[in-house]
């Protein structure tokens, strides 16, 4: 009695074998592809964005508009004093918002020296500190102060001195302070780096 031997086509095994790549691939895509739950992650996401109001389309169909409500606010400020001198060591920033606590700083920074007085009816001052630094040419900044949704948040720059800049050669402490209006919110501070170039 003949047997017949059946034999799968060569064709059909490789289209097979293309199909099942082809579904393991984006299983594996699906389940590792972020999940966006607003529009600022579907923009940190990287998926396109159109329209005005800007809209952001998802992989699934969502769609996320923009809210301007949450876009950060701008705090106006006033400087009231910034050097080199300022006596701190340490690199820190201070959120003032009583004459005691301004008097406290004041006798840390300037020992002996007459105090500036600052009112603190509806105000807040804002210090940063940049520490010991080897030399001059070293400088502390804050550029912005904005009002996010649940923070807020001071822009702050290290001004740095280049490889061709020639300072005088002695111990800095820079220092910037500024007063902006009452803050009750908890304060973030975010720094760049600026190189001065000479």
């Amino acid at each position: 009695m003949n047997k017949t031997n059946k034999k799968i086509p060569f064709y059909i095994l490789v289209a097979g074998i293309i199909v099942v790549l082809i579904i393991t691939f984006a299983l594996s895509s699906t389940k590792h592809q972020k999940t966006v739950t607003n529009f600022s992650e579907c923009v940190a996401t990287g998926y396109p964005v159109t329209g005005n109001p800007e809209k952001c389309q998802a992989p699934d169909s969502q769609v996320f508009i923009r809210d301007l409500s949450k876009d950060p606010k701008e705090i106006s400020f006033q400087e009231i004093l910034q050097g080199q001198d300022s006596g701190i060591t340490q690199r820190q920033q201070k959120v003032i918002t009583t004459p005691e606590y301004w008097s406290a700083l004041w006798s840390q920074m300037f020992p002996g020296k007459k105090e500036q007085s600052y009112s603190f009816e509806n105000k807040t001052i804002i210090a940063i500190f940049l520490g010991e630094q080897p030399s001059a040419g070293y400088k502390a900044h804050i550029s912005k102060i904005l009002e996010r949704e649940d923070y807020i948040e001071v822009q702050a720059e290290d001004i740095v001195p280049g490889k061709g800049c020639i300072n005088a050669q002695y111990l800095t402490y820079p220092y910037y302070i500024v007063q902006t209006q009452r803050i009750e919110k908890s304060l973030k501070f975010t720094f760049t780096k600026e190189v001065t170039n000479c």
